[in-house]
């Protein structure tokens, strides 16, 4: 299943593209610009790289924080939008989920709130 992932929810913003379990394209957006300014054009050269068309998608893949709120906003806002025009399913995940090891075991999955605390 071609996926586009997309994480614009703390400061370490992802776009990528994955088919099934294998990585096509990571592409990790600049730290110290806001993920808006960026996140459009990352998805466009993941298309270019991956020499696929938005239309060979199956599903969208977004993180629904913890985190930023307005960086959750920007990247829900983003790809609600290109999944309604592709007709396509939107599926929201824990941004946590993206720290885990692809193992077995018990993990702690930690960010920064910015606010003396953590997620």
């Amino acid at each position: 299943m071609l996926t586009l992932c997309i994480e614009t929810s703390h400061e370490k913003s992802i776009v990528g593209i994955v088919d099934k379990e294998t990585i096509l394209f990571k592409f990790e957006l600049p730290t110290s610009s806001p993920s808006s300014r960026y996140l459009f054009p990352a998805i466009l050269e993941a298309f270019d790289k991956t020499s696929l068309s938005p239309s060979d998608l199956e599903s969208i893949v977004v993180g629904v924080g913890p985190g930023s709120y307005t960086g959750i906003r920007v990247g829900v806002s983003a790809v609600k939008s290109l999944s309604q025009v592709l007709e396509i399913p939107l599926v929201g995940i824990c941004s946590l989920e993206c720290f885990l090891p692809p193992k077995e075991g018990s993990f702690v999955a930690a960010i920064d709130a910015k606010s003396g605390g953590m997620y």
